[in-house]
């Protein structure tokens, strides 16, 4: 009983046995909410988490991918156009 926090004393002093069941019913159903909102919070936090990480290593295999990609790292252009960039090494590979 005290895992759902039933008090022997406030249950002692009910008359009847209905305010008795429904005291009791009344306090594991208060438990078990409190409980399930625990549960809940730690599902949406792992939930969370995962989706984190997911992003991380997204952007680490897009990195990847980008730098496997440029194999001409050593013969960077300076500019800030992509377009001539690509031309340019275009140009020294063919």
């Amino acid at each position: 009983m005290k895992e759902f926090g039933i008090s022997q004393a406030a249950l002692s002093s009910l008359e009847t046995e209905e305010e008795k069941q429904h005291y009791i019913v009344t306090m594991m159903k208060k438990k078990l909410d409190e409980d399930y909102e625990k549960w809940k919070k730690e599902v949406e936090k792992t939930e969370k988490d995962i989706q984190k990480h997911e992003h991380i290593n997204e952007l680490k295999k897009m990195k990847f991918e980008k730098e496997r990609a440029d194999v001409y790292k050593w013969l960077r252009l300076k500019t800030k156009y992509d377009l001539m960039h690509c031309s340019f090494l275009n140009l020294l590979i063919c």
